[in-house]
């Protein structure tokens, strides 16, 4: 697979967040959350206000092989995915069905 197109369906369809443990420490004007992703282990960090809820800042941590050159937007990147899966249904669907020989016919 071309380089960048392992993470198509982060691309298509947006990350999957879990949020995790944060090695940051709190600052006096907002709390620091970590997230990361469950599909393509991105990192995402936000700096959140305590008072308003306000996203003061954010960060993000890709991994080094998810940059591309392709000049692609999300329609492009969904219309991929869609044709992967497609692809991928069709190779199991032509996969031979397997026949028990030899047994004691029980």
């Amino acid at each position: 697979m071309a380089k960048g197109y392992r993470y198509v369906e982060c691309r298509a369809i947006g990350h999957s967040w879990d949020q995790i443990d944060d090695d940051r420490s709190h600052k006096s004007f907002g709390a620091a959350l970590q997230f990361r992703c469950t599909r393509c282990y991105s990192v995402r960090r936000d700096v959140v206000s305590t008072v308003t809820g306000e996203l003061l800042y954010r960060s993000y941590s890709k991994p080094d092989d998810y940059a591309t050159s392709d000049p692609l937007d999300r329609n492009d990147w969904r219309l991929l995915l869609i044709s992967s899966r497609r692809r991928t249904r069709r190779s199991v669907a032509k996969k031979p069905e397997l026949k028990v020989v030899g047994g004691t016919g029980k």
